[in-house]
């Protein structure tokens, strides 16, 4: 909304507290309250390096030409503010989320955990729009999610580390074709890349997000036609933790004793080489074998295998019931 000359991002749903907020979800019901498993995520955002932006952004242009002027640093600051208050506002009011605050450079928002999910990539992607893809107006975020009932002020506090990890978190040089197209933008590896988002306490590029994302959706896709079901993404989670550390670094050792009993679980569900070979020219996106085989064959298994963290998490709770559902369907 504006007043008088200031717009303020204060997006709320009239009359909800942050228990009806957790039940938003909109993937189902065009956009209303479901009765699934609800959890609240609080998020926090801010732009990177941004007093880099103003000391050095408009100075040693190339053709030795400087824009620097005071007017120039109060229009850009003006603009982010904007973005800030008017986008944000409006993708709040999208997702249903509850705007706590946004402007200047930085959000803490809260909503349902799908919602913050899709709502932080989007964001992400207007702000390099509004950056007109200038690779060095980047945004980096943290997330957490929690019971509805949890204090928020502990919320905020966690969503701040989580953010502050996601600055701070070094992603080391990687052979995977994947990532040289485009997963991790920077061609400097070794340093602090920023541009990241904090999740399921790992870090990640925005752009293994969106991957894991989109393909976290064909698998949800696999598991209400009944051909898979939630509990072996647990089993999937489990055996992919024990092969990657923290850092998403593979433990050889422990890759030669897991991916045995991975692949064993594959072929009990009809994947092996031959059905992969046979659905490598397979449409059909809801194929079984076609869709999991990704994690054990092609080109990029080892990279949907570090971050399957977010596949396991998204469809385990989007799949996730309330005890009182779950005795309901038991009888």
């Amino acid at each position: 909304m504006c007043i008088r000359d200031r717009f303020i991002a204060n997006h709320s749903e009239d009359g909800d507290g942050f228990e009806e907020y957790a039940k938003y979800d909109n993937e189902k019901n065009n956009g209303k309250k479901n009765d699934n498993y609800a959890l609240l995520s609080v998020l926090r955002m801010d732009v990177d390096n941004l007093g880099a932006v103003f000391l050095y952004g408009l100075k040693d242009i190339p053709g030795g030409i400087n824009y620097y002027s005071l007017a120039r640093s109060v229009a850009v600051s003006r603009l982010f503010n904007l973005f800030f208050t008017v986008k944000v506002n409006y993708l709040a009011e999208k997702y249903k989320l509850y705007v706590t605050y946004s402007g200047g450079d930085d959000l803490f928002i809260v909503g349902s955990w799908i919602n913050i999910l899709k709502f932080a990539p989007e964001l992400r992607k207007s702000f390099a729009e509004f950056a007109c893809g200038n690779n060095n107006l980047t945004l980096s975020a943290g997330i957490h999610l929690c019971k509805p009932k949890y204090p928020i002020g502990k919320g905020a506090e966690k969503a701040g580390k989580a953010e502050e990890n996601a600055k701070g978190y070094i992603f080391e040089q990687s052979n995977s074709e994947e990532l040289q197209k485009g997963a991790v933008d920077s061609p400097v590896m070794n340093k602090y890349n920023k541009d990241s988002i904090s999740i399921f306490g790992r870090v990640y590029k925005w752009k293994e997000l969106d991957d894991m994302l989109e393909y976290a959706a064909n698998i949800q896709k696999l598991i209400e036609k009944g051909k898979i079901n939630a509990s072996y993404m647990h089993f999937l989670l489990n055996m992919f933790e024990k092969i990657f550390d923290s850092d998403k670094k593979m433990k050889i050792n422990e890759f030669f004793k897991y991916l045995p009993k991975i692949k064993y679980s594959f072929a009990r569900k009809g994947i092996n080489q031959n059905a992969i070979d046979r659905s490598i020219n397979d449409t059909n996106e809801n194929n079984v074998v076609k869709t999991l085989s990704k994690l054990i064959a092609g080109n990029y298994w080892q990279y949907y295998m570090q971050n399957f963290r977010i596949v396991a998490y998204y469809t385990i709770l989007k799949n996730r019931k309330t005890k009182y559902q779950e005795e309901q369907n038991g009888r």
